[in-house]
């Protein structure tokens, strides 16, 4: 026997194809409908996941907002890149016998143990010359916290935390340069 939440979804999936049907059709939903849709039976499951009866309010009702938000959420993100996409096949030069080069072809592995010893100990020296605040705010910055939850550990505003990150972005290109001259 199915589940309340299983019987919302299975009752309600042409909910989903009736949202991205009233989008208009342009070339992002054209190329993405398979992937929107996908998104709104997220949105979907989301919907029966949150439901509450007691608000006097149709599943339905509910539903299709929780797919068009959904729906839009991935359409949002798209267009941010959509026209900005490359593919690793894409020619990019010839070399001396004729032969097409890809993307892919100038890709590198990296086969040198030793570039990569070598850019660990250049990033130590650069860290080594911050001050004690800028190599917290480095290292919380590589840890994966935002400015605001930087800021807030560290007791500073959130634009003082975002001017100190963008000047230890100027003075690492800066060193790179001269560390590069010197070498």
């Amino acid at each position: 026997m199915q589940s309340c939440r299983e019987t919302l979804v299975c009752d309600n999936i042409r909910l989903v194809y009736y949202v991205f049907g009233k989008f208009s059709q342009t070339e992002v939903t054209s190329l993405h409908r398979d992937d929107i849709i996908s998104s709104g039976l997220l949105g979907l499951v989301k919907a029966a996941n949150t439901f509450d009866s007691e608000r006097g309010t149709k599943f339905s009702t509910y539903a299709a907002l929780c797919i068009r938000n959904e729906m839009l959420m991935y359409m949002r993100k798209v267009r941010r890149y959509f026209g900005k996409e490359i593919s690793l096949e894409e020619p990019v030069s010839t070399d001396e016998t004729g032969t097409v080069l890809t993307i892919a072809d100038t890709i590198e592995a990296n086969e040198n143990p030793q570039d990569e010893c070598l850019a660990g100990i250049m990033f130590a020296e650069f860290q080594r010359r911050l001050s004690t605040l800028d190599r917290s705010v480095l290292k919380m910055k590589m840890e994966g916290y935002r400015q605001k939850e930087i800021a807030r550990r560290l007791g500073y505003s959130q634009g003082y935390i975002a001017k100190r990150i963008k000047g230890i972005q100027a003075k690492g290109r800066l060193w790179m340069l001269n560390s590069l001259d010197r070498g």
